[in-house]
């Protein structure tokens, strides 16, 4: 089995059922980055009418983390450690597309860099934003 199935393999069981709680859907690209997407509906807004900063938040973590996990080949968890965000722009009704990118994986500890835009990967930035990850490794006793 190759890194890439492997990748594949620890990506597919990743999020559990807040994803289907929140409603977003998560993609491992060719490269290993990672993309997140969620349709914005009214049960994501705020009482001012745009995106809760919760649900950028969740969609910016949930992005840097997928990316860390899809590199950590022998990760049993991860759990954030910090995140680090920068509200640029309100979200507001559409799709919103989270990026996120591996940028430093060590044994126990990892940095990734996250993106929010609205509508595609190209879209308008909305967000950004830096996470530290703690790696729980199955061969250090798992969860």
């Amino acid at each position: 089995m190759d890194e890439i199935e492997r990748a594949h393999r620890r990506f597919a069981r990743a999020t559990g059922p807040f994803q289907q709680l929140v409603g977003y859907r998560s993609y491992l690209e060719p490269d290993l980055d990672v993309r997140v997407e969620l349709d914005i509906g009214e049960q994501h807004l705020s009482q001012y009418g745009i995106g809760h900063g919760g649900v950028t938040l969740t969609l910016l973590d949930t992005a840097g983390g997928l990316a860390v996990l899809a590199r950590a080949a022998d990760a049993a968890r991860i759990a954030t450690i910090s995140l680090a965000t920068n509200f640029v722009r309100g979200l507001e009704a559409g799709k919103a597309v989270a990026l996120g990118r591996l940028d430093y994986l060590g044994r126990s500890i990892a940095h990734a860099s996250m993106e929010l835009r609205a509508e595609h990967a190209e879209g308008p930035l909305l967000a950004t934003a830096h996470g530290a990850y703690r790696i729980f490794r199955e061969d250090a006793g798992g969860p």
